[in-house]
Protein backbone atom coordinates (compact mmCIF):
# COMPACT_ATOMS: atom_id res chain seq x y z
CA UNK A 1 0.00 0.00 0.00
CA UNK A 2 1.21 3.69 -0.67
CA UNK A 3 1.03 5.67 2.24
CA UNK A 4 1.75 8.74 0.37
CA UNK A 5 -1.79 8.90 -0.44
CA UNK A 6 -2.99 9.81 2.77
CA UNK A 7 -0.22 12.75 3.71
CA UNK A 8 -1.46 15.76 4.91
CA UNK A 9 -1.91 18.68 1.98
CA UNK A 10 0.94 21.17 3.12
CA UNK A 11 -0.08 24.45 2.88
CA UNK A 12 1.35 26.18 6.31
CA UNK A 13 3.43 23.48 7.68
CA UNK A 14 1.31 22.70 10.86
CA UNK A 15 -1.79 21.42 8.94
CA UNK A 16 -1.78 18.60 11.39
CA UNK A 17 -1.99 20.63 14.31
CA UNK A 18 -4.79 23.04 13.25
CA UNK A 19 -6.91 19.90 11.96
CA UNK A 20 -6.72 17.41 15.14
CA UNK A 21 -6.78 20.98 17.77
CA UNK A 22 -9.86 22.37 15.83
CA UNK A 23 -11.87 19.44 14.36
CA UNK A 24 -11.86 17.31 17.88
CA UNK A 25 -13.23 20.35 19.39
CA UNK A 26 -15.69 21.09 16.98
CA UNK A 27 -17.18 17.19 16.27
CA UNK A 28 -17.54 17.57 20.23
CA UNK A 29 -19.49 20.34 20.26
CA UNK A 30 -21.71 19.47 17.67
CA UNK A 31 -22.71 16.00 18.80
CA UNK A 32 -23.58 18.11 21.95
CA UNK A 33 -25.79 20.14 20.22
CA UNK A 34 -27.40 17.07 17.93
CA UNK A 35 -28.09 14.66 20.67
CA UNK A 36 -27.87 16.72 23.93
CA UNK A 37 -27.54 14.43 27.06
CA UNK A 38 -27.62 11.43 25.46
CA UNK A 39 -24.09 12.26 24.12
CA UNK A 40 -22.50 12.05 27.10
CA UNK A 41 -25.10 9.64 28.84
CA UNK A 42 -24.85 6.70 26.48
CA UNK A 43 -20.88 5.57 25.69
CA UNK A 44 -21.72 3.73 22.61
CA UNK A 45 -23.29 7.17 20.76
CA UNK A 46 -20.75 9.37 22.48
CA UNK A 47 -17.56 7.30 20.58
CA UNK A 48 -19.64 6.48 17.26
CA UNK A 49 -20.77 9.84 16.71
CA UNK A 50 -17.38 11.30 17.39
CA UNK A 51 -16.03 9.35 15.37
CA UNK A 52 -18.10 9.74 12.82
CA UNK A 53 -18.87 13.39 13.18
CA UNK A 54 -14.76 13.83 13.17
CA UNK A 55 -14.13 11.78 10.09
CA UNK A 56 -16.27 14.02 8.18
CA UNK A 57 -14.62 17.18 9.62
CA UNK A 58 -11.49 16.01 8.77
CA UNK A 59 -12.18 14.63 5.33
CA UNK A 60 -13.82 18.58 4.97
CA UNK A 61 -10.63 20.04 6.32
CA UNK A 62 -7.98 18.03 4.20
CA UNK A 63 -9.96 18.67 0.66
CA UNK A 64 -10.09 22.39 1.90
CA UNK A 65 -6.02 22.50 2.49
CA UNK A 66 -5.87 20.53 -1.24
CA UNK A 67 -7.60 23.49 -2.82
CA UNK A 68 -5.63 25.80 -0.70
CA UNK A 69 -3.22 24.46 -1.94
CA UNK A 70 -3.72 24.36 -5.61
CA UNK A 71 -5.20 28.31 -5.27
CA UNK A 72 -1.61 29.64 -4.64
CA UNK A 73 -0.02 27.68 -7.29
CA UNK A 74 -2.73 29.22 -9.01
CA UNK A 75 -2.54 32.71 -7.70
CA UNK A 76 0.82 33.42 -6.37
CA UNK A 77 2.65 35.82 -4.40
CA UNK A 78 0.68 38.74 -2.26
CA UNK A 79 -0.47 40.77 -4.83
CA UNK A 80 -3.00 38.29 -5.76
CA UNK A 81 -3.75 37.43 -2.10
CA UNK A 82 -7.49 39.31 -2.11
CA UNK A 83 -8.73 36.98 -5.40
CA UNK A 84 -7.12 34.20 -3.97
CA UNK A 85 -9.02 34.28 -0.14
CA UNK A 86 -12.10 35.55 -2.42
CA UNK A 87 -12.24 32.33 -4.19
CA UNK A 88 -11.23 30.49 -1.52
CA UNK A 89 -13.71 31.44 1.01
CA UNK A 90 -16.42 30.95 -1.61
CA UNK A 91 -15.52 27.53 -2.44
CA UNK A 92 -15.55 26.67 1.38
CA UNK A 93 -18.04 28.46 2.47
CA UNK A 94 -20.75 26.48 -0.52
CA UNK A 95 -18.71 22.95 0.37
CA UNK A 96 -20.14 23.62 3.99
CA UNK A 97 -23.50 23.81 2.87
CA UNK A 98 -23.19 20.63 0.72
CA UNK A 99 -20.85 18.46 2.94
CA UNK A 100 -22.95 19.82 6.27
CA UNK A 101 -26.31 19.04 4.24
CA UNK A 102 -25.19 15.86 3.18
CA UNK A 103 -24.01 14.69 6.74
CA UNK A 104 -27.35 15.58 8.67
CA UNK A 105 -29.81 13.79 6.08
CA UNK A 106 -26.98 10.90 5.79
CA UNK A 107 -27.55 10.59 9.71
CA UNK A 108 -31.63 10.84 8.93
CA UNK A 109 -31.52 8.31 6.15
CA UNK A 110 -29.59 5.70 7.93
CA UNK A 111 -31.58 6.56 11.75
CA UNK A 112 -27.53 7.28 13.03
CA UNK A 113 -28.05 6.55 16.59
CA UNK A 114 -31.62 7.97 16.52
CA UNK A 115 -31.20 10.94 14.84
CA UNK A 116 -33.79 12.86 13.04
CA UNK A 117 -33.27 15.53 10.48
CA UNK A 118 -34.58 19.17 11.77
CA UNK A 119 -34.04 21.94 9.44
CA UNK A 120 -33.15 24.69 12.38
CA UNK A 121 -30.50 21.92 13.28
CA UNK A 122 -29.06 21.99 10.11
CA UNK A 123 -29.23 26.32 9.61
CA UNK A 124 -27.11 26.90 13.51
CA UNK A 125 -24.35 24.09 12.37
CA UNK A 126 -23.82 25.54 9.49
CA UNK A 127 -23.77 29.09 10.56
CA UNK A 128 -21.24 27.65 13.62
CA UNK A 129 -19.01 25.60 10.80
CA UNK A 130 -19.05 28.71 8.94
CA UNK A 131 -17.97 31.76 10.92
CA UNK A 132 -15.08 28.90 12.16
CA UNK A 133 -14.03 28.51 8.55
CA UNK A 134 -13.45 32.19 8.07
CA UNK A 135 -11.51 31.68 11.05
CA UNK A 136 -9.56 28.93 10.24
CA UNK A 137 -9.29 30.47 6.64
CA UNK A 138 -7.91 33.63 7.48
CA UNK A 139 -5.66 31.77 10.26
CA UNK A 140 -4.00 29.22 7.55
CA UNK A 141 -3.31 32.03 5.13
CA UNK A 142 -1.57 34.68 8.38
CA UNK A 143 0.01 30.99 9.38
CA UNK A 144 1.29 30.68 5.66
CA UNK A 145 2.56 33.96 4.95
CA UNK A 146 4.89 34.01 8.30
CA UNK A 147 6.19 30.84 7.73
CA UNK A 148 7.07 31.97 3.72
CA UNK A 149 8.72 35.13 5.46
CA UNK A 150 11.06 32.78 7.59
CA UNK A 151 12.24 30.87 4.45
CA UNK A 152 12.27 34.90 2.78
CA UNK A 153 14.48 35.23 5.72
CA UNK A 154 16.59 32.43 5.12
CA UNK A 155 17.48 32.88 1.78
CA UNK A 156 18.27 36.61 2.33
CA UNK A 157 20.80 35.22 4.62
CA UNK A 158 22.03 32.38 2.81
CA UNK A 159 22.85 35.22 -0.02
CA UNK A 160 24.02 37.83 2.51
CA UNK A 161 26.77 35.42 3.25
CA UNK A 162 27.08 34.30 -0.58
CA UNK A 163 27.97 37.55 -1.25
CA UNK A 164 29.89 38.68 1.52
CA UNK A 165 32.28 35.33 0.67
CA UNK A 166 32.07 36.31 -2.50
CA UNK A 167 33.41 39.87 -2.09
CA UNK A 168 36.13 38.21 0.16
CA UNK A 169 37.04 36.21 -2.65
CA UNK A 170 37.16 39.29 -5.31
CA UNK A 171 39.49 41.22 -2.53
CA UNK A 172 41.72 38.35 -2.48
CA UNK A 173 41.90 37.92 -6.69
CA UNK A 174 42.24 41.93 -6.37
CA UNK A 175 45.43 41.69 -4.45
CA UNK A 176 46.89 38.34 -5.82
CA UNK A 177 50.33 39.23 -5.93
CA UNK A 178 50.66 36.35 -9.16
CA UNK A 179 48.62 38.06 -11.82
CA UNK A 180 49.78 41.17 -11.13
CA UNK A 181 53.16 39.99 -10.91
CA UNK A 182 53.25 38.28 -14.50
CA UNK A 183 51.55 40.84 -15.67
CA UNK A 184 54.40 43.92 -14.84
CA UNK A 185 57.00 41.24 -15.90
CA UNK A 186 55.00 41.45 -19.75
CA UNK A 187 54.97 45.11 -19.42
CA UNK A 188 58.82 45.47 -18.67
CA UNK A 189 59.45 43.01 -21.33
CA UNK A 190 57.36 45.01 -23.60
CA UNK A 191 58.84 48.30 -23.16
CA UNK A 192 62.17 48.24 -24.84
CA UNK A 193 60.50 46.44 -27.94
CA UNK A 194 57.59 48.06 -28.22
CA UNK A 195 56.46 51.20 -26.48
CA UNK A 196 53.36 51.77 -28.38
CA UNK A 197 52.18 47.26 -27.27
CA UNK A 198 53.44 48.42 -23.40
CA UNK A 199 51.48 51.53 -23.93
CA UNK A 200 48.04 49.48 -24.71
CA UNK A 201 48.94 46.63 -22.57
CA UNK A 202 48.96 48.82 -19.23
CA UNK A 203 45.81 50.88 -20.45
CA UNK A 204 44.37 46.73 -21.06
CA UNK A 205 46.21 46.45 -17.66
CA UNK A 206 44.06 49.67 -15.90
CA UNK A 207 40.73 48.90 -16.75
CA UNK A 208 41.10 45.07 -15.53
CA UNK A 209 41.86 46.86 -12.14
CA UNK A 210 39.49 49.50 -12.79
CA UNK A 211 36.61 46.95 -13.09
CA UNK A 212 37.69 45.15 -9.84
CA UNK A 213 37.74 48.28 -8.10
CA UNK A 214 34.22 49.56 -9.23
CA UNK A 215 32.49 46.41 -9.43
CA UNK A 216 33.35 44.10 -6.58
CA UNK A 217 30.74 45.52 -4.38
CA UNK A 218 27.95 45.46 -6.97
CA UNK A 219 25.40 42.46 -6.41
CA UNK A 220 24.54 42.00 -10.18
CA UNK A 221 26.60 43.94 -13.33
CA UNK A 222 24.89 43.48 -16.92
CA UNK A 223 27.17 40.49 -19.06
CA UNK A 224 27.94 43.61 -21.48
CA UNK A 225 30.09 44.83 -18.62
CA UNK A 226 31.37 41.58 -17.65
CA UNK A 227 32.33 40.74 -21.66
CA UNK A 228 34.53 44.28 -21.79
CA UNK A 229 36.43 43.19 -19.15
CA UNK A 230 36.72 39.75 -20.21
CA UNK A 231 38.14 41.32 -23.78
CA UNK A 232 40.86 43.49 -21.53
CA UNK A 233 41.48 40.60 -19.14
CA UNK A 234 42.13 38.35 -22.24
CA UNK A 235 44.06 41.28 -24.49
CA UNK A 236 46.37 40.72 -21.00
CA UNK A 237 46.50 36.63 -21.08
CA UNK A 238 47.21 37.06 -24.92
CA UNK A 239 50.49 39.19 -24.69
CA UNK A 240 51.89 36.97 -22.13
CA UNK A 241 50.86 33.83 -23.57
CA UNK A 242 50.94 34.39 -27.30
CA UNK A 243 49.17 31.89 -29.75
CA UNK A 244 49.26 29.75 -27.02
CA UNK A 245 46.11 30.85 -25.58
CA UNK A 246 43.33 31.59 -27.96
CA UNK A 247 39.65 33.52 -27.39
CA UNK A 248 36.74 33.37 -29.23
CA UNK A 249 33.49 35.19 -28.28
CA UNK A 250 29.79 34.52 -29.41
CA UNK A 251 27.51 37.12 -27.26
CA UNK A 252 24.50 38.08 -29.13
CA UNK A 253 22.93 41.24 -28.50
CA UNK A 254 19.76 40.37 -26.82
CA UNK A 255 21.84 38.66 -23.85
CA UNK A 256 23.99 41.26 -23.12
CA UNK A 257 21.37 43.57 -21.13
CA UNK A 258 21.09 40.46 -18.77
CA UNK A 259 22.78 39.85 -15.54
CA UNK A 260 25.57 37.76 -13.36
CA UNK A 261 27.42 38.39 -10.48
CA UNK A 262 30.54 40.53 -10.91
CA UNK A 263 33.83 38.68 -11.71
CA UNK A 264 32.13 35.67 -12.63
CA UNK A 265 34.38 35.09 -15.79
CA UNK A 266 37.63 35.88 -14.18
CA UNK A 267 37.02 33.42 -11.49
CA UNK A 268 36.15 30.85 -14.31
CA UNK A 269 38.78 31.86 -16.25
CA UNK A 270 41.42 31.72 -13.41
CA UNK A 271 40.13 28.16 -13.08
CA UNK A 272 40.64 27.46 -16.71
CA UNK A 273 44.10 28.39 -16.29
CA UNK A 274 45.48 26.64 -12.79
CA UNK A 275 43.68 23.57 -14.08
CA UNK A 276 45.19 23.33 -17.57
CA UNK A 277 48.89 23.32 -19.16
CA UNK A 278 49.06 25.21 -22.46
CA UNK A 279 52.08 26.00 -25.11
CA UNK A 280 52.29 26.87 -29.26
CA UNK A 281 52.05 23.41 -30.18
CA UNK A 282 49.03 22.65 -28.37
CA UNK A 283 47.25 25.94 -27.35
CA UNK A 284 44.43 26.39 -24.84
CA UNK A 285 41.16 27.18 -26.80
CA UNK A 286 38.52 28.67 -24.98
CA UNK A 287 34.88 29.41 -26.45
CA UNK A 288 32.19 32.13 -24.57
CA UNK A 289 29.40 32.28 -26.24
CA UNK A 290 25.19 32.48 -24.96
CA UNK A 291 22.86 30.47 -25.86
CA UNK A 292 19.26 31.72 -24.75
CA UNK A 293 19.39 32.33 -20.83
CA UNK A 294 22.51 30.72 -20.43
CA UNK A 295 26.21 31.47 -20.73
CA UNK A 296 28.42 28.93 -22.00
CA UNK A 297 32.78 28.97 -21.39
CA UNK A 298 34.17 25.85 -23.00
CA UNK A 299 37.59 25.12 -23.39
CA UNK A 300 39.84 21.90 -24.77
CA UNK A 301 40.78 19.79 -21.51
CA UNK A 302 45.37 19.96 -20.87
CA UNK A 303 44.95 19.21 -17.60
CA UNK A 304 48.08 19.71 -15.92
CA UNK A 305 50.10 16.47 -14.67
CA UNK A 306 50.91 15.70 -10.57
CA UNK A 307 48.24 18.78 -9.62
CA UNK A 308 45.64 19.28 -7.35
CA UNK A 309 42.87 22.00 -7.28
CA UNK A 310 43.91 24.63 -5.23
CA UNK A 311 41.34 25.52 -2.49
CA UNK A 312 40.82 28.62 -3.45
CA UNK A 313 39.63 27.40 -7.04
CA UNK A 314 37.26 24.90 -5.17
CA UNK A 315 35.57 27.70 -3.15
CA UNK A 316 35.55 30.10 -5.96
CA UNK A 317 33.12 27.76 -7.97
CA UNK A 318 31.36 26.37 -4.55
CA UNK A 319 30.40 30.12 -3.81
CA UNK A 320 29.65 30.40 -7.78
CA UNK A 321 27.17 27.59 -7.70
CA UNK A 322 25.63 28.42 -4.13
CA UNK A 323 24.98 32.55 -5.34
CA UNK A 324 23.51 31.21 -8.77
CA UNK A 325 21.33 28.69 -6.83
CA UNK A 326 19.70 31.32 -4.40
CA UNK A 327 19.83 33.95 -7.08
CA UNK A 328 17.32 31.96 -9.59
CA UNK A 329 16.72 28.12 -8.21
CA UNK A 330 19.53 27.02 -11.20
CA UNK A 331 23.15 26.03 -10.65
CA UNK A 332 26.40 26.82 -12.50
CA UNK A 333 26.95 23.29 -14.32
CA UNK A 334 30.30 21.79 -15.03
CA UNK A 335 30.41 19.16 -17.85
CA UNK A 336 33.42 17.44 -19.47
CA UNK A 337 32.21 16.17 -23.56
CA UNK A 338 34.67 14.76 -25.96
CA UNK A 339 37.99 16.28 -24.47
CA UNK A 340 36.04 20.01 -23.49
CA UNK A 341 35.04 21.02 -20.07
CA UNK A 342 31.92 23.33 -20.49
CA UNK A 343 30.53 25.91 -17.50
CA UNK A 344 27.06 26.49 -18.17
CA UNK A 345 26.57 29.86 -16.54
CA UNK A 346 22.54 30.84 -15.85
CA UNK A 347 21.53 34.64 -16.67
CA UNK A 348 19.77 36.66 -14.75
CA UNK A 349 16.51 39.11 -16.29
CA UNK A 350 16.69 42.49 -14.05
CA UNK A 351 13.55 41.51 -13.11
CA UNK A 352 14.15 37.74 -11.40
CA UNK A 353 15.52 39.07 -8.51
CA UNK A 354 15.24 42.42 -6.54
CA UNK A 355 17.63 41.77 -3.75
CA UNK A 356 19.94 43.74 -2.37
CA UNK A 357 23.09 43.23 0.00
CA UNK A 358 21.97 46.46 2.11
CA UNK A 359 18.07 45.01 2.38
Amino acid sequence: MNWRLFHIPRYTGKDGTVLLSSMLPLAVMLNIFLWGQRYWTEPGLCVGASLGTFAVLAGTYLLFTRIGVLLVERFPGPDQMYRRMTLALSLFLLSDFVILSLMLRGYDYFSFFGYHYQEGDFVLVYCFCSILTVFLTFLNEGMARFARYKATLRETEQLRHAYLQSQLLGLKSQVNPHFLFNSLNTLSSLIPEDAATAEAFLDELCKVYRYVLRNNDDYLVPLKREIAFLRSYSYLLQERYGPAFQLELKVSTGAEQMQLPPLTLQFLFEDILEQNSFSRDNPLRVQVRTEGARLMVQHNEQERFQSERALSGEAVLDNLREKFQLLVGRELQIEQAEGNRIFTVPLIHQDEHAWTPNA
